[in-house]
């Protein structure tokens, strides 16, 4: 039995372990804090930070695992990939330090995408300082995007008529990301249909996932701040209601075009996930930004309808071999949605009782920022902001039985916490189409 150790604590991070268990894996975790998920399906989890080298070495050296599968951005950014590579000849699911700054640094990705004449490309300036940002805002008409340059805790992407109503506020926003970081990013605002693209990358070749599609404001109708993300889905063969064969053909060429352009620019072969944002506007696919792990809800969703061997596909990605791998998928669609305490994201409600009721065969729950006790799940408290504390994933035939399936169980929650009745819905559906179709006869 191969022994995998899985640095993480998340929902999303279950979902993996959960995929890797399915594979026959032994599974080992390091944790930030006791999530009542693994309790089933780990042999054994060591309460430690997630970049703390010499918790990660003692528990290592004590397991001796085959394989080391990272689940969030800021232990890749610490290094604990090159940690495992240098120190024990470990493999790893994720990439080295050096190729985090593709999400780490929003100017690289733009960069990069403008040097290599990559597809996708929107209207952007990096600044340094003040000067020109101003001129650039209005250049742009004053529909301008603000985006903090670095891995930033809370909300880093600020857009105009969202988050905030004058070019001033805009300014404002950047000068504190300029204060934080040293630079910041202007973006031109666009108007569109959003969907993620992950893709397991072993350097050379991309194998794609399914698409998806996450809802990051915090209230129905797309209202509310914005947060981790309360929900996702996914529909059958792999793709989105509202997305045309091209339109995937392209994210994923884009995704290969930049995974050729990382290693000539770092000189590494990027392994890992590359976690592509898409939004499809009036003048076609644009790309928004990439991440270099797996995402948060969408992970959740997406490897549900996994059939191939995660392990397999692992291992295929760390020793080079992704093309000679073919994905296997269920025939079915998803939905997540997460549960999460009333007034997240400003509110924290650490000791908030969570009563989940009996699940039905075709509802599977993804704890998050929860411990297990008598009376039920217990938020934890943590950090400056709240955390999302279950998810709820359904699958069905469609996604209409799939979403019902999942609202049913989410309707039944007792407790101060509350979800997205909205998400995949068919009203929901039904006015993305509507909203893609409208777009594409402007075009």
């Amino acid at each position: 039995m191969s022994k995998v150790l899985i640095i993480g604590n998340s929902a999303a991070t279950l979902a993996s372990a959960r995929a890797y268990h399915r594979a026959g894996c032994e599974l080992f975790i390091q944790g930030e804090a006791l999530n009542p998920g693994f309790a089933s399906i780990a042999t054994a989890y060591n309460l430690g930070g997630l970049a703390d080298f010499e918790s990660l070495k003692t528990f290592t050296q004590k397991i001796k695992p085959d394989l080391v599968f990272v689940g969030p951005p800021d232990p890749l950014a610490a290094g604990v990939v090159d940690f495992f590579e240098e120190q024990f000849g470990i493999p790893s699911v994720g990439p080295k330090k050096a190729s985090t700054i593709l999400e780490a640094s929003k100017a690289f990705t733009r960069d990069l995408v403008e040097k290599y004449k990559i597809p996708g490309q929107i209207r952007f300036k990096t600044f340094s300082s003040e000067a020109g940002i101003r001129e650039f805002a209005d250049e742009l008409g004053g529909d301008f995007v603000v985006k903090a340059d670095g891995l930033k805790s809370g909300m880093g992407v600020k857009v105009s008529g969202d988050h905030f109503t004058t070019t001033e506020e805009g300014i404002d926003f950047a000068r504190e990301c300029l204060a934080e970081s040293g630079r910041v990013v202007l973006e031109e605002k666009l108007l569109g249909e959003e969907f993620s693209l992950m893709s397991l990358c072993d350097g050379e070749h991309a194998l794609d996932l399914p698409a998806v599609q996450d809802f990051k404001r915090a209230l129905n109708d797309d209202q509310g701040p914005n947060t981790g993300g309360m929900g996702s889905y996914i529909d059958r063969g792999a793709s989105l209601p509202f997305l045309k064969p091209e339109d995937l053909a392209l994210a994923s060429e884009i995704t290969q075009q930049v995974l050729k352009a990382m290693k000539l620019e770092t000189g590494l072969p990027f392994k890992g996930f590359l976690f592509g944002g898409f939004m499809l506007t009036a003048k076609g696919l644009r790309l928004l930004e990439y991440n270099v792990r797996t995402g948060d809800p969408e992970t959740i969703t997406v490897l549900s309808v996994l059939k191939s061997n995660f392990f397999d596909l692992s291992m295929a990605l760390v020793e080079g071999r992704l093309n000679e791998m073919k994905l296997e998928l269920e025939d079915k669609a998803a939905v997540a949605k997460y549960i999460v305490p009333k007034g997240y994201p400003e509110i924290r409600h650490g000791g908030a009782i969570l009563q989940l009721p009996t699940l039905p065969p075709e509802v599977e729950a993804f704890p998050a920022w929860v411990e297990q006790v008598p009376e039920g799940l217990k938020m934890i408290q943590g950090g400056s902001v709240g955390h999302r504390a279950l998810a709820l994933l359904g699958k069905g035939a469609t996604l209409t039985e799939a979403e019902a399936a999942v609202e049913a169980v989410a309707q039944k929650i007792q407790g101060p916490f509350t979800h997205r009745s909205d998400i995949a819905t068919p009203a929901t559906i039904a006015k993305k189409l509507a909203h893609m179709e409208a777009l594409r006869k402007r075009a």
